[in-house]
Formats: structure tokens, sequence, C-alpha cells
């Protein structure tokens, strides 16, 4: 909700004050050109940002079974859990400023996926994070009650902290409840996790009509 109140806020701020009232009103074409240039040079270093916004989305939704690392995104040691969660730490603040200036240039894109794509990856942070924290402190009680008794070692899900931080992010944007819902059940099939999707959903719509 307060990423999806936030971005609101900063694009009406952005299109009124700054494109309506300078020379990007009148010359369009190179504003896309200057977007282009400037969010080409922000997302190459990231081997995150670089990918394209479906795909991202695909792999910051998936589970970590079989071989298959989702760019990096499965990993097993603390060590490693850190640098993926500066990557998308940048990843996210990247994502997050080039929307702001993206949004409202004249070519055909949307704020569906961005804001998907920003939900997902603090969702995502916020797994790994947890993660982390069952692996460097397992007799903790909560942890201990629950994933001792997991005999697949996969006690912490990042992928599902990832749909939910979608769901609510997109909620933040559009403020719908029961479509919303819909929608990302249709996307996922993960109809086990409905109920937590529906309440991050509607809290978020109602933190963002709030602020």
């Amino acid at each position: 909700g307060l990423f999806g109140a936030l971005l609101c806020k900063l694009i009406i701020l952005y299109t009124k004050y700054v494109r309506n009232r300078s020379w990007l009103k009148k010359w369009p074409v190179i504003e896309v050109m200057m977007v282009v240039i400037i969010t080409a040079s922000i997302n190459f270093w990231n081997r995150y940002t670089k990918m394209s916004s479906t795909d991202l989305v695909y792999d910051l939704f998936s589970e970590c079974k079989g071989e298959n690392d989702h760019k990096g995104l499965c990993v097993n040691s603390p060590e490693e859990m850190f640098d993926v969660f500066c990557l998308l730490g940048l990843a996210l603040i990247s994502k997050f400023l080039t929307c702001v200036i993206t949004f409202g240039v004249r070519t055909p894109a949307g704020i569906f996926i961005p804001a998907l794509l920003i939900g997902a990856c603090f969702g995502r942070m916020l797994g790994i994070a947890i993660q982390y924290l069952t692996m460097t402190h397992p007799d903790f009680p909560i942890f201990s009650a629950v994933c001792n008794q997991n005999k697949d070692n996969d006690c912490v899900i990042p992928g599902v902290y990832a749909m939910v931080g979608a769901a609510a992010s997109l909620a933040g944007v559009t403020r719908m409840t029961v479509s919303l819902t819909v929608i990302m059940f249709e996307l996922t099939g993960a109809l086990t996790y409905v109920l937590p999707i529906m309440t991050a959903i509607i809290i978020s719509k109602w933190v963002a009509d709030w602020i």
C-alpha cells in the first residue's frame, strides 16, 4: 500500500511539475529517447534489471525446485543470500524510479507490470530475509516449532512472498480488491495462497486510500 500510494503521488507530481511545465511537453520524442537512454544506462549493470519484466516476474514467483536456480535467486548459503538481497534492492529502487519517469511517455506502455514487479521484488527480498533468519537462527522458537518438522528443507518459500508482495503493490496502485484477487489467481494458479493474497490486497488498498 505504501509503495503503491507513493508511486501514484510521485507520478502525479512529476507529470504536473516537470513534464507539463518544461520543454518535455513540446518534444515527446526526445523525452522517449532520454528515458530509453537513462533506463538502459541504469539497468544494464544489474542482472535482474536487464531482464525483461515478464521474465523477471516469472523468476521471482518461482519456487526453488530442481536444477533451475532462476537467475541466481535460488541460493542456499547466507553469503549468497546477502548478495541476491542487495541486487534485488537495487532492482527495486531502479524499477520504482524509472516507473515514475516512464509512465505517461508517448509509448504504448502501462503501469500493471511495473507495479507487479516492484511488489514482487520487495516480497522476494522479505522472503529471502526470513529464509536467512531461519538458517542463521534455527533454534529461535518461531522457526524451530515449524521448520524442524519440515523434512524437505523448504520452510520458507520466497516465491510466495513475491506473489503476495506483487498483489499488495498492485492493489496500492489500482485500488482494486476482488477483481485483482481473481487476476492474481489466474496469473499464478496458486489456489493455496488465495487467502493471504486477498488479505494483503485488502490491507494494501486500505493503507493506500488512507494515505
